[in-house]
């Protein structure tokens, strides 16, 4: 098998395992949930106030801790989600006649969307848990970006490729 074959089941695989791990987390009760992400935020929290000493403190820490939530939990978490899936699309659409940014790009948020919609879904009925249009935005802005930073490595690899073809060919 072809070392471009590999790496595509490989990005592949990996983009599969974080979107059901995504959607495992979901079923992780308010509680437990609080105690898994705690580690995150007091490990920010450390690098925030030793970077700045006292920015974080018990004043702020419940907004702090929504944040981090957010941004981790959610937006970052996310973004990578559509950095590999949209790498798994390309990869998979790149030799295919649905090789366009439009198609690669829109297949991959369409699987985030249905991910950030299921996971949210998912949420209402665990306890101490509620899911969230909030989140489902937070979510999907994430993953966009995650989308576009993919699209525009892919488009600059291609544009490379091809100026340096041109100057061959001179």
């Amino acid at each position: 098998m072809k070392k471009r074959n590999i790496l595509k089941w490989i990005i592949f695989v990996i983009a599969i395992a974080i979107n059901l791990f995504i959607l495992a987390n979901s079923f992780v009760s308010g509680d437990a949930s609080t105690v898994e992400s705690s580690a995150v935020v007091s490990t920010t929290a450390g690098i925030v106030n030793g970077i700045s000493p006292g920015l974080v403190n018990n004043g702020n820490l419940e907004g702090f801790t929504g944040l981090i939530r957010k941004l981790f939990g959610h937006f970052g978490l996310f973004a990578v989600s559509g950095a590999v899936t949209t790498w798994a699309a390309y990869l998979f659409l790149r030799e295919t006649k649905f090789n366009s940014f439009w198609s690669i790009g829109g297949n991959s948020l369409f699987v985030g969307l249905v991910v950030a919609f299921i996971s949210e879904l998912i949420q209402v009925f665990m306890p101490g848990r509620n899911g969230s249009a909030a989140d489902v935005v937070i979510d999907m802005l994430g993953y966009f970006i995650g989308v576009l930073l993919v699209i525009l490595i892919i488009f600059l690899a291609k544009k490379r490729i091809s100026s340096k073809t041109e100057q061959e060919e001179k």
